[in-house]
């Protein structure tokens, strides 16, 4: 259907969080800018608040489609993918007919026989001691590369087929050049996933990231594929960061003061005699290997390898 989607039925929203309560297969037209606002019951004070932002335009800016747009890695891996994962591997679902905690040893064989590329960072890990671990790539792997491997014959046919709408529907709004109809099938998957999904595991499951799925395609639309809107970059910049500093004090001048070091770096090493103790310790530094004894640095000084 042209123009509509599927949308949820919330009978409980504060801001800024929303909670989910019940999903009914209901086909309206998307909301428009204008008319999201009136969309949400909102307290007194939060009323006040949205009435100032659109008097002054501030909500001009917030309510454009970078502001609205669903972020894959938090909706479809952070939070579809570990939800189906908890839902196949979990002991306390192991009566529903979707479990499989009772053969995840012969899943995790399958994940330990894999050999993925080096396009791949991360090497997979097993699912019954690392699940609750697995990063976001290690999903974003799972979901568009293993799953289909490990899972077949062993999740229940209509579950591994409904998987599989997930996993194809992500997979194509992710390609580097994604055509007009690649997202008008990918909206249908989405759609089809969604429809079936209360039906297959209850409507107990049926969260906010569920319904997201749905805006993904619109996404696509107004953005570009899913990854030039994604947050892999920064959460990757924040992992850097972390390097930064050590300690829970004076964290914003650690930062800087380590910023400011690795930007002197290069000039400084301009100044230093090839072959000295200096300009060794600075090789060391920027080596990618680290060697297996201490190296002196001065008279009575030594720089460990740990």
């Amino acid at each position: 259907m042209k123009n509509a989607t599927l949308l949820a039925r919330f009978t409980y929203i504060t801001f800024p969080r929303y909670y989910l309560v019940c999903f009914t297969a209901v086909f309206l037209k998307l909301r428009s800018h204008s008319s999201l606002p009136r969309c949400y019951k909102f307290s007194p004070a939060v009323d006040a608040r949205w009435e100032h932002a659109a008097k002054t335009g501030f909500c001009r800016d917030l309510m454009g489609p970078y502001f609205q747009a669903v972020l894959y890695m938090r909706c479809a891996l952070e939070g579809v993918m570990k939800l189906l994962l908890e839902l196949w591997f979990t002991g306390k679902e192991g009566q529903e007919p979707f479990n499989i905690s009772d053969r995840v040893e012969e899943v995790d064989k399958r994940i330990k026989e894999i050999k993925p590329p080096n396009r791949i960072s991360r090497c997979p890990r097993s699912i019954e001691g690392h699940r609750k671990y697995w990063k976001a790539n290690e999903l974003r792997a799972f979901l568009f590369f293993y799953g289909a491997m490990v899972l077949r014959g062993i999740l229940p046919d209509v579950y591994y087929k409904h998987f599989m709408l997930f996993s194809e529907a992500i997979f194509t709004l992710c390609l580097t050049n994604v055509t007009q109809s690649q997202i008008a099938h990918s909206e249908r998957l989405l759609m089809h996933f969604c429809l079936t999904f209360g039906k297959l595991y209850g409507e107990r499951y049926q969260t906010a990231n569920i319904h997201s799925l749905l805006h993904m395609a619109e996404d696509v639309r107004n953005l570009g594929a899913l990854w030039t809107h994604s947050t892999f970059p920064f959460e990757s910049l924040n992992g850097e960061m972390l390097k930064l500093f050590h300690g829970t004090q004076n964290i914003t001048f650690q930062i800087i003061s380590a910023i400011n070091i690795n930007r002197a770096l290069p000039t400084l090493t301009e100044a230093l005699v090839e072959g000295s103790g200096a300009h060794r310790f600075y090789s060391k530094l920027i080596s990618s290997s680290s060697s297996q004894n201490g190296m002196k640095i001065s008279s009575n000084v030594w720089q460990s390898d740990d």
